[in-house]
């Protein structure tokens, strides 16, 4: 195929969106949709190149795969050998551990699966925190790269190929429309809902390419499809700018970047329109390192962010150190390394035994990172400054979703040390035979007395971590209690789980109107300002209030600046080995907003008589405002926001004093 500088152009647009939106998705929310217009540019190449090869009548399979293997192995080896060394020399080993583990999907092509089973989702912060995040894409492409090219053969042969590309494609985009609803995370990641994007691709690189015998036309640079060039960058500029929360899924928002990149290559196939600017030295070089930023843009952010959380004054020094080290990284790789070993020349065994022998280094560095990691965990356990620290929330939860497997299977940084019990799968229930959702059948009730519960527990995942406490409470008081705690749901009356889960818990209270209703959550996650907030709680109580005796609301506590991907204990016992004395957690950026929100919850607490204001942060602040995370060997946090058990405790005394006055009636 003809080399062609407006589609190097075209990698650079869609790297740009990429990038600016990894760097912080409010500069340009539909930037990932980049991807997508990778996605139709490669199976118009490919497919370009294998038309190309059996015009001349040289096409091997063989030599296909040989083509990718050099042109995509090398750098990426590289980059994923390097991001498991880093990760195993800068940080604890229980933020190591997973990068080693995901490194290996990823050498093999399979980084997808591996991110669809054990993360939430591409917008989950389980996920964000994956310095190998982004192989996702390649490994789709991978995939596709072995299968498409024998599928080429063979319909070629059947004299079928246009049309059923066509056909391949509209199925799959049917897929996907149907699974971004049903099962959004795995129309996401995987090739069958993802490979009408190259389909389409490889469909126009058919319907543009000459007959087999023919002579090339010579291109017809009309006005059309300068209109249609143009119409495509601009469909491409409004997805980057234009997509919303709600347009996430990939049958949706994929299509209007995917369509406008067909019209783009149209057009720079007809030489027509936007093809000049396309042309244009600065984009061109770009587009060549387009493969090489996208491999190390990401780790490079990751890590900086990762190091901020442990070094927060630290922002100017790295993150003008992890750019400057990714572009670095980027040029010199691809010519250093990508230029180098995709050549086909003589000397290309010798490129190949190179490649070999590097991408079984990476697969032993892969390997020796989990090791590390067994090795230093065993070190870990051994010289713990802390006694085990327990959390027994998960057993509180009220729904049936994916969080506790999903702790059990995959467990978050701050959780790999902890004993915490995971519920069983849920029997079916007894009346029915089919098993329902414990909200519908009045959450985790815990009958400690006689009759319907007079306490009821409403919150997220921080009001898990304090259910244990609060039960031991009513267990001490033989007071019967319901837990309608969800991890990962709004406090709020507001449908963002479901209707039914809302008037579910509505109905519970008006039925037992219970003497203490506790509200408990991650306030600093409930709005933008302390005016939405206020409104939101205000509306809260006032749906509560007439069915409740008493609403005890708990502030929140803060929130280390350390993250979820960092296990609290292993960084203060690794900082404690290295300077000899304990480090400061200091409190994320939200700090403000959460110190706002206590005069708005006294002023709440004044206004209604039946609210008790429960101080929740005030016992976890030292004198200097950091956080007081740890007393003697007890260490109060889980991971950044969570308390443990031993945490939860030194609310005890305020629940007993609460639950006990209300319950006396």
């Amino acid at each position: 195929m003809e080399y062609s500088r407006p589609l190097d152009a075209v990698r650079a647009i869609a790297i740009f969106g990429v990038l600016v939106f990894h760097l912080d998705p409010a500069w340009l929310a539909g930037g990932f949709l980049g991807v997508d217009v990778f996605f139709v540019l490669s199976g118009y190449l490919i497919t370009s190149v294998i038309l190309g090869d059996i015009r001349q009548r040289e096409f091997s399979l063989r030599e296909f795969y040989l083509r990718r293997i050099q042109r995509i192995i090398p750098n990426a080896v590289l980059m994923i050998a390097t991001t498991v060394v880093l990760y195993a020399v800068l940080f604890p080993p229980s933020t190591a551990a997973p990068v080693a583990r995901h490194a290996i999907w990823s050498l093999l092509s399979l980084s997808n699966v591996f991110i669809l089973n054990n993360t939430g989702g591409y917008w989950e912060q389980s996920a964000t925190s994956l310095p190998l995040l982004h192989t996702w894409s390649l490994a789709v492409e991978e995939q596709f790269y072995l299968l498409f090219p024998p599928l080429v053969v063979l319909l070629v042969r059947r004299r079928i190929l246009w049309p059923a590309l066509i056909g391949l494609s509209l199925a799959s985009l049917a897929a996907c429309v149907c699974g971004s609803f049903a099962y959004p995370e795995a129309t996401f990641y995987l090739l069958p809902t993802r490979a009408w994007q190259p389909l389409a691709g490889a469909a126009l690189a058919v319907g543009l390419a000459p007959a087999v015998g023919s002579v090339p036309r010579r291109p017809a640079q009309s006005r059309s499809a300068a209109t249609l060039g143009w119409t495509g960058l601009a469909l491409i500029a409004f997805s980057f700018a234009g997509v919303t929360e709600s347009l996430r899924e990939p049958g949706i928002s994929g299509l209007l970047p995917s369509l406008g990149t067909l019209l783009v290559l149209v057009a720079i196939r007809e030489q027509a329109g936007p093809t000049r600017i396309l042309s244009n030295p600065v984009l061109v070089l770009i587009g060549k390192l387009s493969y090489s930023l996208y491999l190390w843009h990401w780790p490079a952010i990751v890590i900086g962010r990762t190091l901020l959380a442990q070094h927060p004054g630290s922002f100017r020094l790295i993150a003008v150190g992890c750019t400057l080290a990714a572009i670095i990284a980027a040029i010199a790789t691809y010519y250093v390394v990508e230029q180098t070993l995709r050549r086909r020349g003589p000397g290309r065994a010798l490129r190949f035994a190179v490649i070999a022998a590097g991408f079984l280094i990476g697969l032993g560095t892969c390997i020796w990172g989990t090791a590390f990691w067994s090795g230093a965990r065993t070190e870990f356990v051994r010289a713990s400054l802390f006694d085990q620290v327990t959390f027994h929330g998960f057993p509180y939860e009220s729904r049936i979703q994916n969080y506790c497997k999903q702790m059990h299977t995959h467990p978050i940084a701050g959780y790999r040390d902890v004993v915490a019990p995971i519920p069983p799968e849920l029997a079916p229930d007894q009346s029915t035979g089919q098993t329902t959702e414990p909200w519908a059948r009045g959450g985790i009730i815990k009958q400690w007395g006689d009759g319907d519960p007079r306490v009821v527990v409403f919150g997220c995942s921080h009001a898990q971590m304090y259910s244990p406490m609060i039960d031991d409470v009513c267990r001490q008081l033989g007071v019967p209690v319901s837990f309608l705690c969800a991890n990962g749901t709004s406090i709020f009356f507001d449908g963002s789980y479901s209707a039914e889960f809302d008037e579910s818990r509505r109905a519970w209270l008006k039925k037992w109107r219970p003497d203490v209703v506790f509200l408990i959550h991650r306030w600093d996650g409930a709005g933008t300002s302390v005016d939405e907030l206020q409104g939101k709680v205000s509306k809260l109580i006032e749906d509560i209030e007439p069915d409740a005796g008493a609403i005890v609301v708990l502030t929140q506590v803060p929130v280390s600046s350390l993250g979820d991907s960092i296990n609290p204990r292993e960084y203060v016992q690794q900082e404690e080995h290295a300077t000899g004395a304990l480090p400061k957690l200091v409190p994320d950026g939200k700090e403000p907003f959460r110190r706002s929100m206590i005069p708005m919850f006294q002023a709440i607490a004044a206004k209604h008589p039946k609210v008790r204001l429960i101080r929740a942060d005030e016992m976890f602040y030292a004198a200097d405002g950091s956080i007081r995370y740890a007393s003697g060997r007890s260490f109060f946090y889980t991971d950044d926001d969570h308390l443990s058990d031993s945490g939860a405790a030194l609310l005890q005394k305020a629940c007993y004093h609460a639950v006990s006055g209300a319950c006396r009636r």
